[in-house]
């Protein structure tokens, strides 16, 4: 007979405590609250270094401006010295002008009691004593006087006593030249000048501009400073000298 095994029941295991309602729930809330602070971070961040480069860039344009403010300053400086220079330079020239005028209204009222009539159109002989081109319009102040050739010569040179009858004037020319009076003429601007230059042909005379012939007749310092003592032909046409031609004289 076998014997007989007696058994006792095993006690339950105890149930889990109850899970507390809703947890789950919160921390979802709490990871989106985390996620959602790591993304505000994160942008925080992307915004600080974007004002940063701002700033940079700011900063870099401001000392771009005051380079070119202090690079201006000096040029500006730079261009007052200049202004102030040209105006000491106006003044010099207006007390030259003023200097010049007043030289010119001197010589104009010393030359009134010399002053002769004026001269028609035509072909007059004579000497050029002056040419002013500085003027609005150019002048010159003509001497003039009388040619004579050949037998005239003789017999308007004795008539003055310079020779006596039966005598001969030297080259068969004469000059008479009886007055010092000027004439102030006005002169085109394209006026021709023709001079006789030493060594050439006289009867194929040289044309030279207005310009060098005022030089020739005015500086005394030119070799051909005697040229206002050498006779011309002065041609006016409209009351205007046209053209300028020297006499030869052997």
């Amino acid at each position: 007979m076998e014997p007989t095994v007696m058994t006792r029941p095993l006690p339950e295991a105890p149930a889990p405590p109850p899970r507390p309602a809703g947890r789950r729930p919160t921390i979802v809330i709490l990871a989106i609250a985390l996620a959602l602070a790591l993304v505000a971070l994160l942008l925080g961040g992307w915004a600080y270094l974007r004002r940063g480069d701002e700033i940079r860039s700011l900063r870099a344009r401001l000392d771009r401006i005051e380079r070119v403010g202090t690079a201006r300053g000096a040029a500006l400086g730079e261009l007052r010295g200049n202004l102030r220079a040209a105006r000491a330079r106006i003044d010099r020239l207006e007390d030259r002008l003023a200097d010049e005028i007043g030289r010119r209204q001197a010589a104009e009222s010393s030359l009134v009691g010399v002053a002769g009539p004026p001269l028609p159109d035509g072909r007059h002989f004579g000497y050029v004593r002056y040419l002013d081109l500085g003027g609005e319009i150019p002048r010159m102040l003509f001497d003039a006087a009388e040619w004579y050739v050949g037998d005239e010569a003789d017999r308007e040179a004795i008539e003055d006593g310079v020779i006596g009858p039966g005598e001969r004037v030297e080259n068969d020319i004469y000059i008479r030249n009886e007055n010092a009076l000027l004439r102030s003429i006005e002169v085109a601007g394209d006026a021709r000048v023709l001079v006789v230059f030493l060594g050439r042909d006289p009867s194929q005379p040289t044309e030279i501009g207005l310009q060098r012939f005022a030089r020739l007749i005015q500086d005394p310092s030119s070799r051909f400073a005697y040229a206002r003592f050498l006779p011309f032909w002065a041609t006016i046409e409209g009351g205007a000298v046209v053209e300028i031609e020297e006499q030869y004289v052997p």
